[in-house]
């Protein structure tokens, strides 16, 4: 625990180098570490950081630009698509991804099969695509996120990023949701992007399920193409 304030406490210091003194804006984040609430402490920075990240984006972007522009005007073929640089926030955020939601077979103890509809990835919608090999500028995108999971026997891809079965719950459960934050930068985000949480029993894998994924908060920058 002491370890884990003392990086909160480096985090913080590192941040405080870009806000020039102006504290009164993250009363939130300094409030959490003081009265020691490590995930409100982590969650709050990841968001200031990722503000941070969109406005550096942002500036970047307009150099680019600016290069795009004098190419054309010199007469030379364009080479690179337009770039359209979006500030995300938690308003439109769903204007660009969705929660995809895949059908798992659940085989219960009778060996029957049901298919579940579960949480599994967040996608860029169809009508978009990424730029960020056409630019110096990167998606980056920070979400906060509530999941319902249960502990279930699970037979998971080799990164236990994606569910491919389940089996019936196991007897031991947690009774809180996780509460946690992850970042973005691709088309397509595992919602399980840094493995699923479990352990193996013997050779049962027993591990949290989503089973209900409901984004609270984002903020970043989305690069796409400029149709």
């Amino acid at each position: 625990m002491k370890k884990r304030f003392l990086s909160l406490i480096c985090l913080f210091v590192t941040l405080s180098i870009f806000l020039c003194g102006c504290y009164s804006k993250y009363d939130d984040l300094i409030n959490a570490i003081e009265e020691g609430d490590f995930p409100k402490a982590e969650s709050e920075f990841a968001f200031i950081k990722g503000k941070i990240m969109a406005e550096e984006n942002a500036n970047s972007s307009n150099g680019d630009k600016t290069s795009a522009d004098s190419n054309e005007a010199s007469g030379n073929e364009a080479i690179k698509p337009q770039v359209k640089v979006i500030a995300i926030n938690t308003d439109n955020f769903f204007d660009y991804f969705y929660i995809e939601k895949k059908k798992v077979p659940y085989i219960t103890d009778s060996g029957k099969t049901i298919m579940l509809n579960l949480p599994s990835y967040i996608t860029l919608k169809k009508d978009y695509i990424l730029a960020d090999s056409y630019t110096d500028v990167r998606t980056q995108i920070a979400i906060e996120f509530l999941a319902e999971f249960t502990y279930r026997y699970c037979v998971a891809d080799e990164n236990f990023r994606e569910v491919l079965e389940v089996g019936e719950p196991y007897e031991f459960q947690y009774d809180e949701p996780e509460h946690k934050t992850m970042t973005i930068s691709a088309e397509r985000t595992s919602v399980y992007a840094k493995g699923m949480a479990g352990s193996a029993i013997g050779d049962r894998h027993i591990n949290h399920v989503f089973e209900n994924f409901e984004i609270l908060r984002a903020i970043g920058t989305l690069c796409i193409v400029d149709k």
